[in-house]
Order: structure tokens, then sequence, then C-alpha cells
């Protein structure tokens, strides 16, 4: 048998398929890679941000009525000591008589990335039973060991997942995590919650390897 030609062959072989994978990269992959990798920037949270109770709505009480009462109360003539009373029929109606309302302003700005969370805020929140974390790791790691409490949630398996996570309220304190360093999938995963309306989405960069490393301290 010819080595040479062996490798030969195993060149082409190799080659060709780099020139398809790079191909297909710039010319039909949705989400092309970059040659060079640049970590996203992400801002840090403030504590006011993670630990803070959620904005309360503050409705316009004119805004929450419907649109037949507003006019009517803006039609009514004022009235002074000397006026006769409302007829009951008027005073008495129900208010539900039309189900088209005013629109109420939003409660809360909607967030287009994640905050970054440090170890020694994700111990705080780890403690705390109404903060959410996310593992975006395969089932295969997350069995292996993960952060107490948290669920797993692959990030390349989201649609599987979307019956959870639409019976979710959207100002839930979510904490995503991965493996950490170069692990895209914490990003993919808060990428998803947000585009479904999440508003307190927040990334630990480190991940397992940095909690890991943080708790044998």
């Amino acid at each position: 048998m010819n080595i040479r030609k062996i490798f030969f062959e195993m060149a082409i072989i190799i080659a060709t398929a780099a020139g398809l994978g790079i191909f297909y990269n710039f010319f039909a992959a949705p989400k092309p890679l970059s040659w060079i990798y640049i970590p996203r920037h992400i801002d840090q949270a403030s504590d006011s941000a993670l630990f803070a109770p959620p904005p309360m709505p503050q409705p316009d009480s004119s805004k929450q009525l419907p649109v037949a009462a507003v006019t009517e109360l803006s039609a009514r003539p004022q009235r002074d000591s000397a006026n006769k009373a409302q007829p009951k029929a008027a005073i008495n109606r129900p208010i539900a008589e039309t189900t088209e309302r005013v629109p109420i302003a939003a409660s809360a700005q909607q967030q287009t990335k994640p905050l970054e969370v440090k170890y020694e805020q994700v111990l705080r929140l780890s403690k705390d039973t109404d903060v959410l974390f996310l593992d975006a790791r395969a089932e295969n790691e997350y069995n292996e060991g993960h952060i107490p409490g948290a669920k797993l949630l692959t990030a390349l398996e989201f649609e599987k997942h979307i019956p959870e996570i639409i019976g979710l309220p959207r100002d839930k304190r979510i904490v995503v995590y991965c493996g950490g360093g170069l692990c895209e999938l914490s990003h993919q995963l808060c990428d998803n919650l947000i585009a479904f309306g999440f508003n307190r989405v927040f990334i630990y960069l480190g991940g397992w390897e940095d909690w890991k490393q943080k708790q044998k301290q």
C-alpha cells in the first residue's frame, strides 16, 4: 500500500471538507461565524437591579375604564349643589358593558440583552427560592454537576421547553450559565428568553467552572 497516496487522498478529503464548511459559513449559514472570536460586551448587573422588587405598574385610572365609560364621564355636566342627582340607571350602569379598553402603558422597559452577575451575586441569588437558575449545557454535563437548585434547559433544545417558558412571569429573575470561558450556550439561551419578553435575565459568564473553583476556596 502506498503511504504517500493515502496521505494525499486524506489531504484532498480534508481540504474539500474545509472548503465546503467555509463556503456554507459565509454564503448559506443564517448566522455566519467570524474567523476571530470576539467576546460580547455584557454590562455588569447592579445590586439594585438584582435584589430590588420588580417595578409596580402605575396605571392611570382613566385609562383603566372602558372607552364608553370615559366618554360618558367627559360628557357629563359639572354638578353643583343646585343640580339634581344623576338618575340611578346612569349611576349604576355596570362598567363591563364593553370589552374595548384604552391600552395601559407598559410598566417596564423591554430588556434587549442580559446583564452579567459575578460569583458573589450568584451566591446570594442561589439562596433566594424566587430566582430561577437555568443550566444551558448538555444533559450529561448537567448530571455530572451543577449549581444547586438549577434546572436543565439545554440551549440547543430550547423549542422543547417553550411550554414551560410561556407559563413563567415575564419579570421573574432568571440566571443563566453554562460551562464558562468560550461557551456560547448561555448567550444563546439568554437571547431566546429575552425574545420571549423576559426583562430580568442575567448571565453568569464564569459558569460552572468558576462556581466549582470558588466553592473549593
